[in-house]
């Protein structure tokens, strides 16, 4: 892993492979004007992760089916500043 929180990994087919990031952190910088009491969404992250396995029953592959299943993870930043007068 990188000290950015990137680690690489890899995805192979028969005819090809490439590396792909697998990121632990994320950063941003942004500016933004508003008044004191409103809120402003600084960023919005989905990530969608999809499993598929095959589940049997009894160790019998006989005795089984195939699972599917999607995750999906949202994650909004938001900020609401309030200035304080007079208690510097």
């Amino acid at each position: 892993m990188t000290s950015n929180g990137v680690e690489a990994g890899s995805s192979n087919t028969a005819a090809s492979a490439i590396q792909v990031p697998h990121v632990t952190q994320k950063q941003f910088n942004q500016r933004g004007v508003i008044a004191s009491g409103d809120t402003l969404i600084l960023a919005g992250f989905r990530q969608v992760d999809n499993r598929a396995g095959a589940a049997q029953m009894f160790q019998s592959q006989s005795l089984g089916g195939k699972t599917a299943q999607e995750v999906n993870t949202e994650t909004v930043v938001l900020i609401t500043p309030i200035i304080l007068h007079g208690l510097a």
